[in-house]
This record gives structure tokens, C-alpha cells and sequence, in this order.
């Protein structure tokens, strides 16, 4: 009986041990899901920013933390942003409670954000400016696209920077919350960064011709930087050479001509700008002008071009830069190449034609090479440094087929000259008149006109045989003289022969 009640004794104490351990395992449970319910209503905010582009960096920075108590908000300034409003924000939280502010506390004390629809961008500009001296964020993603996602975010409000950006518009768009009741926000950033753009004033150019270059861009907002470096690398290729002591430069703020001094090496230049002391331009446009000289490389060639980069700051804490990719403009110059064949048989190729190049204006073609001397009597133009037009044929550049029928005339714009022949090859008739030669036009009946070099061939066809001299020769001249004598003759018996008959 004894030992009966013992293990009764026995079986009611683990029967009590084991309901504790059930409820000790229950109440670990239930505190487990609070726990998790409470992480899940601290962390469970996310920001989705659209308007990203992809490869650029986008920043969040928590201004305010949000918590509840029930059905009551409560903010309280985020640990890094304390120095802000104690400081260049101080006029964003008020002592007073005004209609339509949420309350913050502040150390002990119950206060007011003053952030209203009247004064957000500039609370943003400002908020902006702070971020950038701080040392870290609340978060930082690379865009892949247009759109990206920030997750598992405490409750507040947040500033989304793209990093980076120099003109940020709709200033307000950076700025959302995240709530119980909204735990997703969406910021739809428009924001700008610093790009330039390049264009030449004439594309196709003839040999020895300064082109005018044109560089754009616009002067960045440098909210937040001590330092802002702007820097312009300009490459030319062969075709295209930089003469440094003759070029004239011109740089422009808007209207305002600024001074300053391009860096030149190798064949391009260099300019620099610490944007920070430009501010008063502010979105104004940046225009640089310069000429460039067109070389004899550019001749019939696809790979001459000028080529442009722009390097800008992107973080003023680690004082980091980006470069844009190369902006390559083209420039082209085409040259004529005439053939000179038999009419009857075109296999069959004539030497010793000589021609000169006319343009519209009834100028003529003259080809000057490194030494200042006309290049003439050859059958091709090299070594051209400079192509020029003259009034007077006798100061043209002439150019004689040699044994394969060809001449070849370099370094002139797409357009329409004529071929004057001024001698026929041996044994041929000399050509009645000009030939019409449209170079670089994309149709025959030369509507439109190409930029891109051309080699122009022309097929000169000449007739064999002799003209007939148009004052007479010897032989003729003879035969002219003894036809007149045999009129004459019989003219001058018939006269003899009346006037005999008369007498008698």
C-alpha cells in the first residue's frame, strides 16, 4: 500500500513536470511569434525608387525613426541626423504646436515637425547637403534597370539620393515614409547627371580646312561638396590635327565667357573646373568652341574622329569620380579618281591625259604639299597639307594619266565639280567640254548629299582619230588654192574672149 502511494506520489509529480514543460514550451512559443511580430513591424518597410538607370548608385538615409503605442505614432530624430536639426535644421522642428504638424519628441520634451508642402524642397536640399557629409547610409544599391527595391527597412522617413546627380528635380520626390499602414513606399526620382555632347559644324572638309568643333554640357548643382572637379579630355585621331598656338578657343558659362586656359598634350586638351566656384551658373549651359585642322589622313578615311570624355565628382565623401563613355564625331574627306579608257574598248586604258578639277563657282582645283609647293605634271595628289581654289587655270593643280589611265585628285568635300581635259591622249579626240561629276551624293541625279568620305570614280571614254584642223593645214590648203585657180581661170578666158570679140 505504502509503495502503491509512493508511485502514485511519483506519477503525479512528472505528470506536473511535464505540464510545466508544456507550458513553458507554449509560452517560448507565443514569445517567439511576438518577437518575430515585433521584427516583422520594425523591419518589414520597403522604399521602391523608380526612374533609377542602371550602373548608378542610389542611397537611403533614415531621418526619422516611427514608432506606435497602439494606435499612436511617436517620432524621434534619427541618432545621426541630431547634430542637423540641432544646427542648419533647427528651423524644421518648432517649440510651438501648429495645426496639421506631427509631434516628435526630443530628448524629454514633446515638439513639432515643421515640414509642410510650402517648405520641402528646401527641407530636401537641405537634408541633401547634410547626407553628403555624413560617413555612412541606412542602405545603398547599384541600379540594373529602371527600377529597384529597398527592403526589410525600419519604420520612418527616409531621403533617397541618387548618387552622384547634380540636378535633382521635383525636389520633394526624394523624400517618403514608411508606416504600419504603409509599409511600402514608391519614390518616382527624377534626377539628372552631368553628360556632354559633341558636334562638328561641317563634317565632310577638304584637305588643309580648319573645322569648327563644338563641346555642350551643363554647370552641376554641387549641394554638398567642397570640391567638385569637371574635367573635359578631348583626342584627336590622325585626320585631325590641333594647331595650340593658332586654334581659338572659346569657353562659355550661358552668355558669360569664362577664362580659362586648356592643358594641351599629345594631339588634344584638357579643361578643368572646380564647379564649386561656379555656382552662380547653376543649369546654365557650358559651350566650347575650338577649330581643328583636316589632315591628308582624313582623306577617303572612316576612322578619323575627334573624341570627348567628361569626368565628374560623384560622392563628396571618398571624393570619387565617373567618366562618360568617349563621344567619337566623325570627319571625312573624299577624293575624285578619273579613268581614262578607249570608247570602243574600256579594258583598253590611255596615257597621257591631262586634266584640271573646276567647282561650281568656276574655281579651279590647286593641291599644295608640306613644302608650299603646288603639286602638279604628276598623276596623283600626295603629301596635300593644304587644298585651295584659284581663279586662274594656269595656277591649277594638273594632273597627267599615266600608263594604267588614271589621275587621282585628294582631300575635297562631297559635291559636284567638272573634269576639264586640256590634252587627249595621242592618236584620240580631246573631250568637247566638261564632265559633270557629282562626288558623295546618295543618287545619281545628286539629290542628297553624303557626310561619309568617298573615293569617286569617273570613266573618262575617249574616240580615237584626228579632228580635222579648223583653220586648214598644208595639204588642204593646197588643195583649196588649186580648186580656186581652176574657177579663176576659166572666169578670167570667158572675160578675154568677149572683150576680143567686141574689137572685131
Amino acid at each position: 500500500m505504502a509503495m502503491y502511494a509512493l508511485n502514485e506520489v511519483k506519477g503525479m509529480r512528472l505528470k506536473v513536470k511535464n505540464i510545466k514543460r508544456f507550458f513553458l514550451g507554449l509560452l517560448t512559443f507565443v514569445l517567439s511569434i511576438c518577437m518575430i511580430t515585433v521584427v516583422s513591424a520594425d523591419n518589414g518597410g520597403s522604399i521602391i525608387v523608380n526612374g533609377t538607370k542602371e550602373g548608378k548608385t542610389y542611397e537611403i538615409y533614415k531621418i526619422f525613426d516611427l514608432t506606435y503605442s497602439g494606435t499612436n505614432v511617436s517620432y524621434t530624430i534619427d541618432s545621426d541626423w541630431e547634430s542637423f536639426f540641432n544646427g542648419p535644421g533647427a528651423s524644421y522642428i518648432s517649440d510651438t504646436e501648429i495645426e496639421g504638424l506631427n509631434q516628435i519628441t526630443v530628448g524629454s520634451s514633446t515638439k513639432y515637425i515643421n515640414i509642410t508642402n510650402d517648405n520641402i524642397e528646401e527641407f530636401t536640399k537641405d537634408a541633401l547637403t547634410f547626407a553628403m557629409i555624413l560617413e555612412g547610409n541606412d542602405g545603398s544599391m547599384v541600379s540594373e534597370g529602371e527600377s529597384l527595391t529597398f527592403e526589410n527597412l525600419h519604420l520612418g522617413y527616409y531621403l533617397v539620393y541618387p548618387q552622384g546627380a547634380t540636378d535633382i528635380t521635383e525636389g520633394n520626390g526624394s523624400i517618403c515614409s514608411i508606416t504600419s499602414t504603409m509599409k511600402t513606399a514608391t519614390v518616382n526620382i527624377k534626377a539628372l547627371y552631368p553628360t556632354i555632347e559633341k558636334e562638328v559644324k561641317q563634317s565632310n572638309a577638304q584637305v588643309g580646312e580648319m573645322v569648327l568643333f563644338t563641346i555642350t554640357g551643363q554647370v552641376p548643382d554641387t549641394t554638398g561638396f567642397t570640391s567638385y572637379t569637371y574635367k573635359i579630355e578631348d583626342t584627336m585621331t590622325e585626320g585631325l590635327k590641333l594647331d595650340s598656338e593658332n586654334t581659338k578657343f572659346t569657353v562659355k558659362f550661358g552668355e558669360d565667357t569664362i577664362n580659362v586656359d586648356p592643358t594641351y598634350q599629345g594631339n588634344g586638351f584638357t579643361l578643368t573646373f572646380n564647379m564649386v566656384e561656379y555656382q552662380e551658373y547653376v543649369g546654365k549651359t557650358i559651350t566650347v568652341t575650338y577649330e581643328v585642322l583636316v589632315t591628308e589622313e582624313a582623306v577617303n578615311s572612316s576612322t578619323t574622329n575627334n573624341s570627348v570624355t567628361l569626368t565628374y565628382s560623384n560622392n563628396p565623401k571618398t571624393d570619387t569620380t565617373t567618366t562618360t563613355p568617349p563621344i567619337e564625331v566623325p570627319v571625312y574627306s573624299s577624293e575624285i579618281n578619273i579613268i581614262k579608257v578607249d570608247a570602243k574598248n574600256e579594258e583598253t586604258k590611255l596615257e597621257g591625259a591631262s586634266f584640271v578639277v573646276q567647282n561650281i563657282d568656276g574655281e579651279y582645283y590647286q593641291a599644295v604639299d608640306v613644302n608650299g609647293i603646288v603639286i602638279t605634271n604628276t598623276n596623283k595628289t600626295e603629301n596635300v597639307a593644304l587644298v585651295k581654289w584659284v581663279k586662274n587655270q594656269e595656277e591649277a593643280t594638273l594632273l597627267i594619266t599615266e600608263t594604267d589611265g588614271t589621275v587621282t585628285f585628294e582631300g575635297v568635300r562631297n559635291g559636284t565639280y567638272y573634269l576639264v581635259e586640256l590634252e587627249a591622249p595621242d592618236g584620240y579626240n580631246k573631250l568637247t567640254g566638261p564632265v559633270t561629276v557629282k562626288v558623295g551624293y546618295d543618287s545619281a541625279d545628286g539629290t542628297n548629299l553624303k557626310p561619309e568620305a568617298v573615293s569617286h570614280n569617273e570613266i573618262i571614254k575617249n574616240n580615237s582619230g584626228t579632228v580635222l584642223p579648223q583653220t586648214g593645214g598644208t595639204g588642204t590648203t593646197l588643195f583649196i588654192i588649186i580648186g580656186s585657180l581652176l574657177m579663176i581661170i576659166p572666169t578670167i578666158l570667158l572675160i578675154t574672149n568677149k572683150r576680143m570679140s567686141k574689137e572685131y
